[in-house]
């Protein structure tokens, strides 16, 4: 089938049926998913199989366990040196850090405290200062770093 046909030819469906998917129709699906290209062979995703009713009731938790995942990936091809790192490491290095935030007119600041990776850390945040954030009243997210531990 040509591309274009292909594309134009697709749907979205919003109504499912109650009965399984079998398993050799996953395996082509994940398949199909595996040889699908990504930007700079980046391969940003991950695949996760959700076949029992029990586990899709706490789809949420593992929703929110693959997003933080995801993130934590980006988070880590953005620091130099540290893109292979687990998560867990990411979280102790950079995440896990008090700040005061100081609440103004025109901006929200995040004044972080010193620690080991904070000028990374800072260095990666200017990127976002001149974003305005919608749900912060259109105040700009700044961070910095405390003068004082």
């Amino acid at each position: 089938m040509e591309f274009s046909k292909l594309v134009y030819a697709r749907r979205t469906v919003r109504r499912f049926k109650a009965e399984p998917v079998s398993k050799p129709a996953l395996e082509k699906i994940l398949h199909a998913g595996l040889a699908a290209p990504s930007p700079n062979n980046s391969t940003p995703w991950a695949i996760s199989v959700v076949t029992s009713a029990d586990v899709i009731k706490v789809d949420f938790d593992l929703t929110m366990s693959i997003l933080a995942r995801n993130l934590y990936h980006l988070l880590a091809r953005e620091l130099t040196g540290y893109g292979q790192c687990e998560s867990e490491t990411l979280f102790n290095k950079f995440i896990d850090n008090m700040a005061t935030i100081r609440y103004g007119e025109e901006k929200v600041e995040a004044v972080l405290k010193k620690k080991r990776g904070l000028p990374l850390l800072l260095e990666m945040g200017k990127s976002f200062d001149a974003q305005k954030i919608l749900w912060m009243g259109n105040r700009r997210l700044t961070f910095s770093g405390a003068t004082i531990s």
